[in-house]
């Protein structure tokens, strides 16, 4: 039971180890920061106004705030 235990606690630790990388590969501190700068631009009062640019920066928080989120998760 107890070498059961140190194996799945050796497998924790290998998989927190991947998910850092992942991170790191992803660049997901870059995905943070791009989604607090977009979210910015969604409140300022003139956002609307240009409706092409509106919607292409809607879609694009839309995508990395799915990427960062899914990877939110595993940590």
């Amino acid at each position: 039971m107890i070498l059961q235990l140190e194996e799945a606690l050796q497998n924790i630790k290998s998989l927190i180890v991947d998910v850092k990388e992942l991170g790191i590969s992803m660049g997901a501190e870059s995905l943070k920061e791009e989604i607090e700068l977009l979210e910015e631009k969604t409140a300022a009062a003139d956002f609307w106004s240009d409706q092409q640019n509106s919607h292409t920066v809607m879609q694009r928080l839309k995508v990395i705030k799915g990427k960062y989120t899914e990877y939110q998760e595993l940590c």
